[in-house]
């Protein structure tokens, strides 16, 4: 392929194999199924999720020295909440 033109809220591609081709050929990139039934997506939250206090603490004390200030800003502003670590505990 040396052109692809994916759009936004299709489930087709556009694509074409050779430099100075003129037509394009789609293709549907979704199975039968998903077509049919459509896609399914996840719940939305309505608020942050957030991360453990002491491990939000750990990364502000830690790598906060040669982090950009941007960086420290946004961990300090995230929230907290009692929640398992999602890298030690799938949810």
């Amino acid at each position: 392929m040396v052109w692809i033109r994916f759009q936004c809220g299709k489930v087709t591609f556009d694509y074409k194999t050779e430099f100075g081709q003129t037509d394009v050929t789609t293709c549907n990139f979704l199975t039968a199924k998903a077509c049919k039934k459509g896609v399914a997506t996840g719940a939305t939250r309505r608020i942050p999720r957030g991360i453990p206090a002491d491990k939000k603490a750990d990364i502000i004390a830690k790598p906060s020295t040669v982090m950009p200030a941007t960086g420290v800003e946004f961990w300090r502003d995230l929230p907290t909440a009692p929640v398992l670590d999602l890298i030690t505990d799938n949810e």
